[in-house]
């Protein structure tokens, strides 16, 4: 009885502990994939239709949130967080010469931003 105790209590943690332990692919999926919100929306109308793009992102609506980071890019085309959202939209649909084009820039228009610059998915498109 004792032994088929244990056995149960052992095979309850072992598969416990693989149902619990994180994937490392989905930990890194959120840092790959995230679209990025700019600072400033309540000021700055680029920054507000960029982070209006972001909610489509989410839904995995590739066009619509495109055309939300095209459209803040026409009001700000300094806008880093547009470019790189664009891009991510871009690598979605598997244009992956847009994305790195619109990675490039981001990486360009924000060079102390942590956030792009340590990008693996940026810098995976511009090896």
């Amino acid at each position: 009885m004792k032994k088929n105790a244990f056995f149960i209590l052992f095979t309850c943690f072992f598969l416990l502990s693989f149902a619990l332990a994180p994937s490392p692919s989905l930990a890194k999926k959120p840092f790959r994939t995230l679209a990025l919100k700019a600072a400033g929306a309540e000021n700055n109308k680029a920054a507000k239709i960029n982070n209006d793009g972001i909610r489509h992102f989410s839904a995995k609506h590739w066009t619509e949130s495109g055309e939300f980071f095209e459209d803040a890019l026409k009001v700000d085309p300094n806008l880093a967080e547009a470019h790189f959202n664009l891009a991510l939209v871009h690598h979605k649909k598997n244009r992956h010469k847009e994305a790195a084009e619109h990675f490039k820039k981001a990486a360009e228009l924000a060079s102390d931003d942590s956030r792009i610059q340590n990008s693996e998915i940026l810098k995976e498109h511009i090896k």
